[in-house]
């Protein structure tokens, strides 16, 4: 390299000299004469220096890494009593996933404030932030201003200079606290109402609206540094809630009150999620405000969804993965905070009813969901609205390869080469075999349906053999097939897309793997972007009534039906889904009309209804929602029951479930509506089904009174049995000389309460002495260690009562998650004076059954049937239950080996491993050692006695799991059972909630 530079620099310095000495004259020379030329230095070729290979990009392996990728946060709402009980999981999981917290409950004025006005307790949110600067995560404080849960000073009493005093003080103590450790604050919370006008709470009231802006300037004062937020939900599109927000903000930045950003809730219903676009739409006009967005409570409800629960899961997934790719084109979108990770843990089954709405289940494994946000944090972009789901969930292997197999069974990512996003699959043949993929699809599938399968293959080398997608099928009864999807030779500088139809006929599913392989041995090959969509969703009705709509097909007229508001409705011709006429919504003048129909006859308050019904618009293409506007004492509530993208030339589905409100509703109407004004909406096969439960039996032994009130009481007045009216029989109940509006018949639930168990409850009633009156259920509850002042009274269910008729009046009593010491239900609500029949009353609770409990008794609520002992007696107990109101009691044990007993004989199969459990006490003794035991015989062999594990320490004071693990043997069997032993001899047994289950496979 010297010897080079130094002979560069030698004819640099000759040509320069030359330069110097030439004249005119020679130059003249030169031009006369072509020959005689000045000689030319040798061409030197510059030294080539290899540059190093750009390294490939890192790996992503969680969703921080995900989120930085994207220069987001990615942030949760933490529990503060599960993140204090060292929950291993819970804790592991947030700190490897989030950079960024969000306190549920403990930053809240009233958690702050639970006593009086001069006491701040910071306890709980000290060690909130102190974990989160530990940890390295970003933390915003929420919420220094809100309606709910505020101190139980601010209340109506206090006057507006005071309440003001008071808002002062708490922002003045609580932001300067914290100064520099917090990175955000949610100033005011929710503070537009869902009519689009300023909420009517105590705040507003007093101060109007020149609280907010208020807020936001003494919170600045009290820590300058800090990023402050309003926060709202239901503002996720373009919306006159929104609307208002947006008018909100834009007076407050005139008036110069340091506002920098609003946050974007997002509790969203996966049945009516806004598109992709719709919330970039909205964020984008705040942006423009130069203020700064984020989604700040994100979850996604599935249970309104009318599918089975792996297409929910599905759906979920694109609905977060479009919130996240509405943030990704945001520049100043700066995080996406999931309100808790575990459903677990989230306050949607409060709310809402059960669901799961978050990213993690349960049990902490990882929910489709999940990958949504990994996949939008890098920049793939989610299925547009209309787009079939895709079943597989993470099909991108942008932060794993969860589900998926190769050869040598460890599946490898590299970000080498990849379709989309930064990730693929390296799946690495063998000198002997082609390499291959594959992924377990048997949950997936479902019978008699179409799916579109595609995946994008990359081979290692040059190649001029195919590579396949195939699927292995094997239903029971049938031999094993493999189905050829589809081939191609896959280039080795692109992807080349693999994609097909599968076809699955009738099957009994034993097994279904999607196998992607490769072209040859040893060629290795690289997989991304793999989908499996069904062509068409299937409503699921099970669970659920015939459909109780009179007129759904409109094959005679169109009864029943009429246009919302001003709009009209007719029959046609022109558009037809099934039959030859379908009903068309005409004259719109508003974008809430189209048709409609009431069903207040049809429901009742508290129940859950499945929707399903086809659509078509008259132009283009547009969104078309079923709603139910329900009319009870407070207002209209107006509740989503699905939507779906229709066009002009497709018939579309609609399908969703509504939980109509717990109150005397005077009115309910079920309506289509969406699109732009002026355009038509068409229906057809319009369906709706009610929830259909399984319920237990009725836990009030005396509800038709025909004898007596025994097992009721009032609080005031007189409580009799009477014949002046009954609903069934001869009898009903009546309540008399009632001297309070609370008054009204009340049951215990307590001694059959389960926490966080829901009961539906049922009666008919009529009132006397005058001619309506509203009356409710009502349910109050107190926890362990609390007073009776801290006593919680909830309404579920409400009617108008007549002095004419018998009314059903039904609900549904949600316990709260505490220990109890009071649980009772009553009816109330009449003005005093006024007298209270009831009768036919019913509360009971579904029964939930484990379809993968292969203990076709495991509850012995209906009896021992199954149940047996060697010797012993086994009957049904009320005197302990572990849950419900009954478990199996085995007494007169003469040996120590005899216990309840499981004839597992035709149902357990040779060579299979089990996991089994029983919940255990005794009585007769402090404690016993009890375990679970297997008896099994081989055809021409003798019994034999294993134990399932080993022996477990049970009480007689509480409920002890014994479980265990067995395999059985690879012959033909001829006696199988199981059953708990060991309690020494006159001890008896108590048996609940037993189990046996296919051992999970790791």
């Amino acid at each position: 390299m010297n010897l080079i530079n130094n002979k560069m620099k030698f004819f640099k310095s000759t040509a320069l000299k030359t330069t110097l000495f030439v004249t005119p004259a020679l130059l003249l020379l030169s031009a006369c004469d072509d020959d005689k030329k000045q000689p030319t230095p040798p061409a030197v070729t510059p030294p080539v220096v290899e540059q190093p290979p750009t390294p490939p990009e890192p790996l992503i392996t969680n969703l921080i890494e995900a989120a930085n990728k994207a220069n987001k946060r990615v942030g949760a709402a933490v529990s503060h009593g599960v993140l204090t009980n060292n929950e291993t999981d819970y804790i592991n999981i947030l700190k490897a996933e989030f950079n960024y917290i969000t306190p549920e409950n403990i930053g809240k004025w009233g958690s702050i404030q639970n006593s009086t006005a001069d006491v701040w307790d910071f306890s709980a949110l000290d060690s909130m932030i102190a974990f989160a600067e530990e940890n390295e995560m970003a933390f915003k404080g929420h919420a220094l201003v809100w309606h709910r849960q505020a101190p139980n000073f601010v209340n109506s009493d206090v006057t507006p200079e005071e309440l003001t005093t008071l808002i002062n003080a708490h922002i003045d103590a609580t932001a300067p606290r914290y100064s520099g450790q917090i990175y955000a604050w949610d100033v005011a919370n929710e503070v537009m109402g869902d009519d689009a006008n300023y909420r009517d709470s105590i705040f507003f009231e007093k101060l109007d609206k020149d609280y907010i802006g208020d807020s936001f300037i003494r919170a600045h004062a009290a820590d300058p540094e800090a990023k402050l937020f309003y926060n709202d939900y239901s503002i996720d599109n373009i919306n006159a809630k929104s609307d208002a927000v947006f008018t909100m903000v834009t007076e407050l930045i005139n008036a110069e009150v340091p506002i920098h950003g609003v946050g974007f809730q997002m509790h969203l219903d996966a049945s009516n999620a806004p598109s992709t676009q719709q919330m970039t739409d909205n964020f984008q006009r705040f942006v423009d405000l130069d203020l700064d967005v984020n989604i700040s409570e994100i979850d996604v409800r599935l249970s309104s969804l009318p599918w089975d629960q792996v297409t929910k899961l599905a759906i979920q997934q694109q609905v977060y993965h479009r919130a996240v790719n509405a943030c990704m084109n945001i520049e100043r979108c700066d995080a996406v905070t999931v309100w808790g990770f575990t459903d677990k843990y989230s306050w949607i089954d409060g709310e809402f009813g059960p669901d799961d709405p978050l990213l993690y289940t349960a049990d902490y494994e990882r929910k489709p969901a999940y990958f949504a946000l990994a996949d939008g944090f890098v920049g793939i972009a989610a299925d547009a609205s209309g787009v079939m789901p895709n079943l597989i969930a993470n099909g991108n292997f942008e932060v794993a390869t969860d589900g998926w197999t190769t050869l040598d069974e460890t599946a490898l990512r590299t970000t080498v080469n990849k379709q989309n996003g930064i990730t693929s699959l390296i799946a690495s043949a063998t000198d002997e075999a082609k390499a291959t993929a594959s992924i377990d699809i048997t949950s997936l599938l479902k019978a008699n349906n179409v799916y579109d399968v595609e995946a994008w293959v990359m081979s290692a080398n040059e190649s001029t053999l195919e590579s396949s997608i195939n699927v292995m099928l094997e239903c029971v009864g049938e031999e094993a097939q493999t189905i050829v999807i589809n081939s191609a030779v896959a280039s080795h500088t692109e992807f080349t897309r693999l994609s097909g139809t599968l076809t699955i006929a009738e099957c009994d599913f034993v097994s279904a793997t999607l196998v992607i392989e490769g072209p040859a041995a040893s060629e290795d090959i690289y997989l991304d972007a793999v989908s499996l969509r069904p062509q068409a969703l299937i409503p699921d009705t099970e669970g659920f009534s015939d459909n109780i709509l009179t007129n759904s097909d409109f094959e005679v007229d169109a009864s029943g039906w009429e246009g919302y508001d001003s709009s009209e409705v007719a029959i046609t011709t022109t558009k037809v889904f099934a039959g030859s006429q379908s009903l068309v919504g005409t004259s719109r003048t508003q974008e809430f009309q189209g048709p409609s129909t009431n069903i207040l006859s049809l429901v009742e308050s508290g129940a859950t209804y499945q929707l399903f019904a086809r659509t078509a618009v008259s132009e283009g293409s547009t969104q078309v929602k079923a709603t139910i506007s329900a009319t009870c004492s407070d207002g209209v509530k107006y509740l989503g029951t699905g939507a779906t993208e229709a066009n002009a030339t497709d018939w579309s589905l609609i399908a969703g479930q509504v939980t109509l409100p717990n109150c005397a509703m005077s009115d309910a109407i079920l309506y289509f509506e969406g699109p732009a004004v002026g355009i038509d909406i068409y229906v057809d096969n319009v369906t709706f089904h009610k929830e259909e439960k399984n319920l237990g039996p009725n836990l009030v032994s005396n509800n038709d009174f025909e004898e007596n009130t025994d097992g009721w009481v009032v609080w005031g007045g007189t409580l009799s049995s009477s014949t002046n009216y009954a609903n069934t029989g001869n009898s009903s109940a009546l309540h008399s000389n009632r001297t309070g509006t609370w008054q009204g018949p009340v049951f215990n639930l307590l001694p059959y309460a389960e926490t966080g168990k829901t009961y539906e409850i049922t009666t008919y009633a009529r009132i006397e002495n005058a001619a309506e009156d509203l009356l409710n259920i009502t349910l109050k509850t107190l926890c362990e260690g609390d007073i009776e002042e801290d006593a919680s009274y909830t309404q579920h269910g409400a009617i108008t009562a007549t002095n004419g008729d018998w009314t059903k009046l039904s609900g549904s009593l949600v316990l709260p998650d505490c220990v109890l010491t009071s649980a009772v239900a009553y009816f109330d609500g009449p003005a005093i004076g006024v007298d209270i029949y009831i009768d036919s009353v019913s509360i009971t609770s579904e029964i939930t059954v484990d379809a993968d409990n292969l203990f076709t008794n495991s509850t012995f609520e209906s009896g021992v049937n199954g149940w047996a002992t060697w010797g012993a007696n086994i009957e049904e107990s009320t005197e302990f239950a572990h849950t419900g109101e009954k478990s199996a009691l085995v007494n007169s044990r003469a040996n120590n080996w005899q216990g309840p007993v499981y004839d597992f004989f035709g149902t357990g199969t040779a060579n299979t491993t089990y996991d089994m459990s029983g919940w255990i006490r005794v009585a007769g003794s402090e404690s016993e050692d009890i375990s679970v035991n297997i008896k099994q015989t081989c055809e021409g062999e003798e019994a034999v006695y294993i134990d399932g594990g080993p022996a477990v320490t049970v009480s007689d004071n509480e409920w002890t799991e014994v479980s265990g693990t067995f395999t059985t043997p690879d012959c033909n069997l001829t006696e199988l059972s199981v059953y708990f032993s060991n309690a020494a001899v006159g001890v008896d047994m108590y048996l609940d909630d037993a189990s046996i289950k296919l051992a999970s496979v790791e």
